[in-house]
């Protein structure tokens, strides 16, 4: 008869980040469109989509942890000539903790219908701010861009396209 084990540890960490491309409809009347109604005398404004990426909102990102034991205690013989047997047992532990971090995910709900739903609170109805009013607090086009040799300014974002709405 012997006795035998096995123990076993798994450890992982990652933590990762992904882009997200973002995309803003305006109206051939909205005063963003650049290709607006009235910015050429005569000219019929037409609606765009813009696509962009938000350099000044971080990236979404991931953190995850895992961690795994596994262990294994058993006996074994012979039984006669011919025939043999074990007896084992087995545990496993397993943990994970996941951590997510997405303000890109709201940015849509702000630029267009805004926040709506019932407050869990008050249980009062939440009324979006006017959309004039959701823009002034993210400026979605612009970025706040500075350096050592200057003062921060408001400059137009570098990875925009713009593409006719469908």
């Amino acid at each position: 008869m012997s006795l035998y084990a096995e123990l076993g540890y798994v450890y992982m960490r990652s933590k990762y980040s992904f882009p997200q491309a973002l995309s803003l409809s305006l109206t051939a009347t909205d005063a963003l469109n650049p290709f607006r109604t009235g910015v050429t005398p005569g000219f019929v404004g037409r609606p765009v989509r813009i696509f962009f990426d938000t350099a000044d909102i971080a990236d979404p990102s991931v953190f995850e942890e895992r961690e795994t034991i596994r262990g294994v205690l058993g006996v074994k013989g012979k039984l006669f000539e011919k025939w043999e047997w074990s007896l084992d047992g087995s545990y496993d532990y397993n943990h994970t903790y996941t951590s997510s971090n997405n303000t890109v995910n709201l940015l849509p709900s702000l630029l267009g219908a805004g926040f709506t739903g019932t407050d869990a609170v008050t249980g009062q109805p939440q009324v979006p701010a006017p959309q004039t009013t959701r823009r002034a607090v993210y400026p979605v086009l612009a970025i706040t861009a500075s350096s050592p040799s200057r003062p921060p300014t408001r400059t137009n974002i570098g990875t925009a396209t713009v593409t006719p709405a469908p």
